[in-house]
């Protein structure tokens, strides 16, 4: 079985059919912040690999709350990376609204835009440069994902 399945199923059985309280303190800690003031030790948690290809990885549930959660591991300093067509199909998917998407993507490659507000192909901008000019829509972009209810 390579790493990542691994990862996964070791994911899976630490939190399956256990109470909070069973749990070390930093596993706890990102079951307080993954289901804020939902979670006790009144029930135990469920948790169950995802069957089906998709972004989710594994599910877990506490009552009538189930998360869905991505998993990415890596060697040393790694990183993982979508594709920029992938990702905004997963925006999509969460109803972020379509302009608030293409602010992410004038971002991604450091569009620069003319008086008129038409992005100029010819020219790209450092995410530095960017910052400077238009750091009011990467604002929009952030409070945008980073509601607690998508």
């Amino acid at each position: 079985m390579n790493y990542g399945y691994q990862n996964e199923e070791d994911f899976v059985n630490l939190f399956n059919n256990k109470y909070l309280y069973e749990l070390d303190n930093n596993s706890q800690k990102f079951l307080k912040e993954l289901f804020e003031d939902v979670i006790n030790n009144e029930e135990k948690i469920k948790s169950w690999k995802n069957k089906v290809s998709q972004k989710t990885d594994i599910f877990i549930k506490y009552k009538n709350h189930i998360k869905n959660i991505s998993l990415k591991c890596g060697h040393s300093n790694s990183m993982h990376h979508e594709q920029i067509q992938d990702f905004k199909i997963y925006l999509e998917k969460l109803k972020i609204p379509y302009n608030t998407i293409n602010k992410y993507v004038s971002y991604h490659y450091g569009y620069i835009r003319d008086n008129e507000g038409n992005i100029d192909f010819s020219k790209s901008l450092s995410s530095e440069e960017y910052k400077k000019l238009y750091q009011e829509e990467i604002d929009v972009f952030n409070k945008s994902i980073n509601k607690k209810e998508i």
